[in-house]
């Protein structure tokens, strides 16, 4: 069992994500779009706050975002995992 706190802030994915961003993570938040989000969305999420305790948190940033950059999002170690394991 993971503790996450959902919260809705359209605000927050504009600002951090890209134009079609339906939810991200920030230990110990999944931040939506909007006020309902899809089981597979949550899940995946899910993917990323495991993710995150794994990779010690500032460590899963730093990786992220550079994987993000080497690789982009489609591509992204992280987001190949959350993908994988959501599709289960």
């Amino acid at each position: 069992m993971i503790y996450y706190k959902q919260v809705k802030s359209a605000f927050i994915i504009k600002l951090l994500g890209q134009k079609d961003t339906i939810a991200m993570t920030i230990w110990p938040f999944i931040i939506t779009r909007d006020a309902t989000i899809s089981a597979e969305t949550l899940r995946h999420e899910k993917v990323h706050l495991k993710q995150q305790l794994r990779g010690w948190l500032i460590g899963f940033y730093i990786k992220y975002f550079y994987y993000q950059w080497k690789y982009g999002y489609k591509n992204n170690p992280y987001e190949i995992e959350a993908r994988n394991k959501t599709s289960l």
